[in-house]
């Protein structure tokens, strides 16, 4: 009884299987995706909160994918900047141009976007990676790509990294002066 009672049930079984659709599909937008494990990362950085969810999905589709190691250099001062970038998890510290240790960021937080906003930028810190830490690269020429089409978003974003600038330039006179 068991037997004739097990092979209906299979036949049964792989026939519903057969007819029935999916609940869900793999086939995502790999934007899409990628903007949901993203989203609080993206959503830390003002300028780019303002956007229209369409253009975070193209900006987030760009993001590149970095592990450091403790000690690692990110980046150094006054060296070309032509990318940003945001911390998935770990900590990094940021130092001035003298050597001084400034902050520490750590996850969620971003830095280095002056790069992207503000023609022939040089930059302004050296970061290094305090622990393992795992990043998101946004490029310089991706994020263009992405926001050229809209000059009042430029204008906008802009504006806020000369703020952002600005605040930069006199936290590093202040330190400069201790």
């Amino acid at each position: 009884m068991s037997q004739v009672y097990g092979e209906n049930f299979m036949v049964d079984g792989v026939e519903r299987l057969k007819k029935s659709k999916p609940m869900f599909t793999l086939k995502r937008n790999k934007g899409e995706v990628t903007l949901h494990s993203c989203k609080k990362l993206v959503e830390n950085v003002d300028f780019l909160s303002e956007l229209p969810t369409y253009l975070l999905v193209k900006i987030v589709s760009y993001l590149k994918y970095e592990v450091f190691m403790l000690n690692d250099v990110i980046f150094r001062h006054n060296t070309p900047g032509y990318c940003m970038y945001f911390i998935l998890t770990g900590s990094v510290a940021v130092y001035s141009p003298q050597g001084q240790e400034v902050t520490h960021l750590k996850d969620g937080a971003y830095f280095g976007e002056i790069a992207l906003l503000i023609p022939d930028t040089y930059r302004m810190a050296s970061v290094i990676s305090v622990e393992i830490s795992e990043l998101y690269r946004l490029d310089k020429r991706d994020f263009q790509r992405v926001i050229a089409p809209h000059p009042a978003l430029v204008e906008l974003i802009h504006g806020k990294a000369e703020n952002r600038l600005e605040e930069t330039i006199f936290l590093m006179k202040r330190d400069r002066g201790r």
